[in-house]
C-alpha cells in the first residue's frame, strides 16, 4: 500500500515542515507563478483565465544595492577586497552624468599572486562592463536562479581574491537553502539583506554558501536598471501619445474592448497586435518587450495627479506603484497618507458610507463625512452577467419597474445592479437618494 502521507512526483515539500528538501527556485516557485494571478492580486482568480508566463518586466528597486558598511562583525563586506567589490557593482550617483571613471580594484591570479589594475568604464556602463567576479557562473549555476531580467556578455572581468582563515563547515537545511535561492533571484549580491531575510545564517554564511552553488553573479543590466539621460524626453513623448490615444478614443464612435495581455514572441507590437487592435495600451502583463511604443510608461508627477496633465489621470487609470515612481504611488510603507490621490481604488482610501432609508424612494446611501469636489468616494459594484442573462434578467425587472441594467465595455457584458433585490454589489447600489 502506497503511503498517504507521500506526495506526488511533481509537488514540493511545505517548506516550513520537517520533510523540506533543497529544491531549486522556479520549483519553489511553480505554484506562485502557475495560481497567482498578478492583475487582481490573488489565488484562483476566475476573472483571468490567462495566466502569463514570468514576466520580463522588472521594476527598479532599491534592495539590489549593496551597502557600503558592515552590517556586524560577522559581515562579509569584513573580507579582503569586500568592499571594492561593493564600490564596483552599486549604482553611481547620477550627479556625476557621463564623466569617465578610473576604478582601482584588486586584482588576482590563480597563483594567488594580487596586484593593483584599473578599470576604466564609462559612467552608465560600470556594471554592463564589469561581470562575475570572486566565483565563476555556469550554466548549471545560471539555471539554479533564473531571474526575469536579462544577464548581458561582458568581456573577461578583473577577479576578486577573498582571504579568509579556515572555519568550520555551516549546516544548512533545505529550507533555508531553498529560501536562499528565492531571495537571491531579488536581493542578488546584497547578502545582508538576504541574511536579514533568512534570520539563521550571518551574511558572512550566507556569501560562503552563495560561493558554494557559484551564484554570485554580476548584477542585471537592463535600461530600467540603467536609465538613460533620455528619460525625461521620452516621458514627454509619451505624453503627447496618451493625450493622441485619449482623444481617439473620445472621438471614435467604436466601444470600448477588455484588455487582454498581449504574447507574440520576436515579433514587436504591430498593427496585428491584440492590444493595438483594440486602442488598449501594453501592459507590465503583457509578454512584449519593455521598450514597446505602445507600453504605458507611467508618469512622473510631483503633485496629486488629479488633473489632465497627468498621463494617467488623462488616460483614465490610476497611477501605478511599478511605473509612477515618483508622485507617491509607490510608497507602500503607509496606505493611509499618500501624496498621489490617483491611487485610491487600488489602496481601498474609501469614504464612510451609511445605509438608510430615503425619502425619495427605498433605501440610500449617505456619506458621513466631508467630500470635496471630484474626490473619491467608492466603487460601483454589481454582479457580472452575459449580454443573454440580462436580456433574460431585463423581462422580469420590468414588470416591477426596478431594472438597473446597463452595458459594460464592449457590450458582451452587462452590469446587473438592483437596488432591491440584486444578488451582489455595495452600498453605492442606493444612491437615489
Amino acid at each position: 500500500m502506497s503511503d498517504p502521507n507521500a506526495l506526488p512526483p511533481q509537488c514540493t515539500p511545505n517548506i516550513d515542515g520537517p520533510n523540506a528538501k533543497s529544491v531549486q527556485r522556479e520549483q519553489s516557485l511553480h505554484s506562485f507563478h502557475t495560481l497567482f494571478c498578478r492583475r487582481c492580486f490573488k489565488y484562483d482568480c476566475f476573472l483571468h483565465p490567462f495566466h502569463a508566463t514570468p514576466n520580463v518586466y522588472k521594476r527598479k528597486n532599491k534592495e539590489i544595492k549593496i551597502e557600503p558598511e558592515p552590517c556586524g562583525t560577522d559581515c562579509f563586506l569584513l573580507l579582503e577586497g569586500a568592499k571594492e567589490y561593493a564600490m564596483l557593482h552599486n549604482p553611481r550617483s547620477k550627479c556625476s552624468g557621463r564623466r569617465r571613471r578610473r576604478h582601482h580594484v584588486v586584482s588576482a591570479s590563480c597563483s594567488n599572486t594580487s596586484a593593483s589594475a584599473v578599470a576604466e568604464t564609462k559612467e552608465g556602463d560600470s556594471d554592463r562592463d564589469t561581470g562575475n567576479d570572486w566565483a565563476s557562473s555556469s550554466s548549471e549555476a545560471n539555471s539554479r536562479c533564473q531571474t526575469p531580467t536579462k544577464q548581458k556578455a561582458s568581456p573577461a572581468p578583473p577577479q576578486l581574491c577573498v582571504v579568509e582563515a579556515p572555519s568550520e563547515p555551516v549546516e544548512w537545511t533545505g529550507a533555508e537553502e531553498s529560501l536562499f535561492r528565492v531571495f537571491h533571484g531579488t536581493y542578488f549580491n546584497n547578502f545582508c539583506s538576504i541574511a536579514r531575510l533568512l534570520g539563521t545564517k550571518t551574511c558572512k554564511q550566507v556569501f560562503q554558501f552563495a560561493v558554494k552553488e557559484s551564484l554570485i553573479l554580476k548584477l542585471p543590466t537592463d535600461e530600467l536598471m540603467n536609465p538613460s539621460q533620455k528619460k525625461k524626453r521620452k516621458h514627454r513623448l509619451w505624453a503627447a501619445h496618451c493625450r493622441k490615444i485619449q482623444l481617439k478614443k473620445d472621438n471614435s464612435s467604436t466601444q470600448v474592448y477588455n484588455y487582454q495581455p498581449c504574447d507574440h514572441p520576436d515579433r514587436p507590437c504591430d498593427s496585428t497586435c491584440p492590444c493595438i487592435m483594440t486602442q488598449n495600451f501594453c501592459e507590465k502583463f503583457c509578454q512584449c518587450n519593455p521598450d514597446c511604443q505602445n507600453r504605458f510608461p507611467g508618469c512622473r508627477c510631483k503633485t496629486q495627479c488629479n488633473t489632465k496633465q497627468c498621463p494617467c489621470y488623462l488616460a483614465v487609470r490610476e497611477c501605478d506603484p511599478d511605473l509612477c515612481l515618483t508622485c507617491g504611488a509607490s510608497e507602500h510603507w503607509d496606505c493611509k497618507v499618500v501624496s498621489c490621490k490617483n491611487c485610491s481604488i487600488q489602496r481601498g482610501l474609501k469614504k464612510h458610507l451609511l445605509l438608510a432609508p430615503s425619502d425619495v424612494a427605498g433605501w440610500g446611501t449617505f456619506i458621513k463625512e466631508s467630500v470635496q469636489k471630484n474626490e473619491f468616494i467608492s466603487e460601483y459594484c454589481g454582479e457580472l452577467i452575459s449580454q443573454d442573462e440580462a436580456d433574460r434578467r431585463g423581462k422580469v425587472y420590468d414588470k416591477y419597474m426596478s431594472s438597473f441594467l446597463f452595458n459594460l465595455n464592449n457590450g458582451t457584458e452587462s452590469l446587473s445592479l438592483v437596488p432591491s433585490w440584486s444578488r451582489a454589489g455595495l452600498s453605492t447600489r442606493f444612491p437615489w437618494s
